[in-house]
């Protein structure tokens, strides 16, 4: 009876095959991941366009109504603290009241939470990937100091 013999490198072997399939896996995550990221900072830098647009259309309402003196603005000096008081007053109401700076202004605060949640799952994509490469070149060390 004659023993069939398995080469002792074949689990080192078997093992190596595994991380290269985990490192093919986490390099898609990974470029899943950063896609994910520059797309979601890409919508809230629109949005913050949208929402600025719409801040510098309450102020310019109010600018207009103050040179008719007319106004919340109408007999404050333009160079005045108060002034610049009474516009952040202007854009912090109009992002409350529902109009089009309020609206814009969730849709900002969406953005920024799935930005950041995008930031963060690309950041573990990329400790996993770094990881799974470290113990793919760590195999491969192993491997060929076994076949010298």
């Amino acid at each position: 009876m004659q023993g069939t013999s398995r080469n002792p490198l074949s689990s080192t072997a078997d093992a190596a095959d595994g991380l290269i399939e985990q490192l093919m896996f986490c390099a898609a995550r990974l470029g899943a991941a950063i896609e994910d990221d520059i797309q979601t900072k890409r919508q809230l830098s629109e949005v913050n366009k949208l929402l600025s647009a719409a801040e510098n259309e309450i102020i310019m309402e109010a600018v207009y109504a103050a040179d008719a003196k007319e106004g919340p603005l109408a007999g404050i000096a333009k160079t005045s603290s108060a002034y610049k008081t009474a516009i952040d007053v202007l854009v912090n109401t109009g992002r409350k009241n529902g109009g089009e700076a309020a609206y814009h202004a969730a849709e900002v605060s969406r953005y920024e939470r799935q930005a950041d949640n995008a930031a963060i799952e690309r950041e573990v994509a990329t400790v996993q990937f770094s990881a799974v490469r470290h113990a793919a070149d760590l195999m491969a060390a192993i491997l060929k100091t076994a076949t010298i």
